[in-house]
This record gives structure tokens, C-alpha cells and sequence, in this order.
């Protein structure tokens, strides 16, 4: 079999309440999950030469009916069969008007189909449910605000004082998506439940995915790149470095933006393309491409076990 050329997503779940919860809140499948997975089986059949099948797009409104759970699991089955792969757990084929669905048949279809993408040669591993959670932003429910767009999503594993890194992707790594996402998104707020999106410049003509993933083994450190602070390097880019506690040179972990960035600043460090250029004990070192008008707030997440 082909190896795959992106990193698929999947949970292992182990139905136990949200961490950090009061009270407990249990784990929900969503829509958006349910979207994930039936991506996830178009994927790998597309590159195992097997032939997509048309789902439906699910809504929080509309979560999956029995059709589709046939569907996925029939597709499952064919995939599997022309690649000579056995399946951990025999697919459930019998699906039908009100039979129950629990946390084993979640479980099922992401262990099935993680087993061949393993068999691919994927990288990744499942991921606890209460640990990742896969939301879809749609291009429909963009709320227009100054200069930009925000929209506040449901995330199941979300929490006001929860410590943990969003990414952004087109639905499959899509190029024609791509095309309709005209800046980067960053996160602004985490509720309980939820999180907001703002992204500036034009509206996304596209879905968007946001792949969250909880960190509970994460020491919270923050910075401020300052405008005078910026030196010169030979080549015409600048560099600054800054005083962070608790780091080493050979600490592991996640630098970003911190969510107080303003719109002006994120667009200004955008343009300048900032990246993190070295480390060492206590301090961190940024190079920009151009020299940044503002002062940016920077956060960063050390593993704990390397702080």
C-alpha cells in the first residue's frame, strides 16, 4: 500500500468524563467526529486505490442515521479486504432504526480504521477522547467584526482554564480549500465548551478544521517581543531574544501568539514572519524577517518533564 502524505486523526475513547470538569461533563461523539471519521475512510481508501463513498456532511442539528453507519462500516470492510487486512473488531453490518450506539462502537470504527492506517505506514497515534477533539468551522457562520471574522464553536473537551494547542487545516488537506482561506485563524477565547475563532482580512469561502488537543503535562510561560528589542542580523533580518524561566536548551514544547494579540499586531507579525531561531537555559530567540512595529505577547507551553 501507498504511504499516506498527511497525518490522519483518531481517538481512542474511553468513555470517562472531561478531565478538569465540575461537575463531571461526559464525553460527547459529535458531528464533528462523525465527519472525521467518514473523512478519515474516504482518505485511506483513496490512497489504497478503493473508490470514495459520498457521505453526508453532518450538522450539529443532524448527527448520523443508521444508512450512514452501514455505509461506513460496509466501506471499512471493502477496504480492508482488497488490502488483505484483518480487522481487530468485526464491523457491525446489521445496523438498523433505533439500535443503540455506545462508546465500543466508536471505538470500533476508529480502531478499525486507525489498523489501516497503520498498515499504510501512517504516523500518529489515538489519542484519548477527552484529550483531542476534531472541530469543523464553517464557511456558512463567519460573524463579521472590525476588519475580520469570528465565530464561536462547540469543542467538547474544552475548558476556561485548559492548557492546549489548536491547529488549523482544510478538510483532507484540500489545495481548492486552501485557496479560500485568505489569513491565518487564531484562537481569542476557550469557554466551557467552547472556543472562539477570529481570523482577519477576507471571509473563508471554505470549511476549516481545528484540531484541539488538551496538554495537561504543560508549564505556561509568556513574553513580550519589544519593538526596541530587535537586533540586526548581517543577512537583513532581525533577531530577539527574550527571558523565559524554567527552559533548557534541549526543553520541548509549543510557542505561539498569546490570545490578548490585537488586530494590527497579529496582521504586523504575520507580514514579518517571525519563527523561533534558537534556545538555551532561561531564554528563547526569535528572527523576523522584517522588523516588527509592535509589541507582541508570546506564550509558551513547556512539557513539564523537560521543565
Amino acid at each position: 500500500m501507498p504511504v499516506p502524505n498527511f497525518v490522519l486523526k483518531f481517538k481512542r475513547w474511553i468513555g470517562r468524563a472531561r478531565r478538569g470538569v465540575t461537575p463531571p461533563v461526559p464525553e460527547r461523539f459529535t458531528h464533528q467526529d462523525a465527519n472525521r471519521i467518514t473523512g478519515n475512510a474516504n482518505a485511506i481508501a483513496q490512497f489504497t486505490g478503493r473508490p470514495i463513498k459520498s457521505y453526508v456532511t453532518q450538522t450539529q442539528s443532524g448527527m448520523a442515521d443508521y444508512d450512514e453507519y452501514n455505509k461506513l462500516e460496509d466501506h471499512t470492510v471493502a477496504i480492508s479486504s482488497a488490502n488483505g487486512v484483518s480487522l481487530p473488531t468485526p464491523p457491525e453490518q446489521n445496523w438498523a432504526p433505533f439500535r443503540g450506539v455506545s462508546f465500543g462502537d466508536f471505538q470500533r470504527q476508529e480502531r478499525n480504521l486507525w489498523t489501516l492506517y497503520e498498515k499504510m505506514g501512517g504516523s500518529g497515534l489515538m489519542q484519548d477522547s477527552d484529550i483531542v477533539a476534531t472541530v469543523r468551522i464553517y464557511a456558512s457562520e463567519w460573524a463579521q467584526i472590525t476588519d475580520g471574522w469570528t465565530q464561536t464553536v462547540l469543542c467538547p473537551i474544552a475548558t476556561p482554564t485548559m492548557n492546549g494547542v489548536a491547529s488549523f487545516s482544510t478538510w483532507l488537506n484540500n489545495s481548492d480549500a486552501k485557496m479560500g482561506i485568505a489569513s491565518t485563524p487564531f484562537v481569542s477565547a476557550v469557554g466551557a465548551g467552547t472556543i472562539t475563532v477570529v481570523i482577519y482580512g477576507s471571509k473563508p469561502t471554505q470549511d476549516i478544521n481545528m484540531e484541539v488537543h488538551r496538554r495537561d503535562d504543560v508549564m505556561i510561560k509568556t513574553a513580550t517581543l519589544t519593538t526596541a528589542g530587535w537586533t540586526t542580523n548581517p543577512d537583513g533580518t532581525f533577531n530577539q531574544t527574550v527571558a523565559v524561566t524554567d527552559i533548557t536548551s534541549t526543553s520541548e514544547g509549543v510557542v505561539g501568539y498569546g490570545m490578548s494579540i490585537n488586530k494590527d499586531t497579529f496582521i504586523d507579525a504575520q507580514r514579518c514572519m517571525i519563527r523561533v531561531s534558537g534556545q538555551a537555559n532561561n531564554s528563547i530567540t526569535f528572527t523576523a524577517r522584517e522588523k516588527p512595529a509592535y509589541l507582541i505577547p508570546i506564550e509558551i507551553q513547556l512539557t513539564t518533564m523537560e521543565a
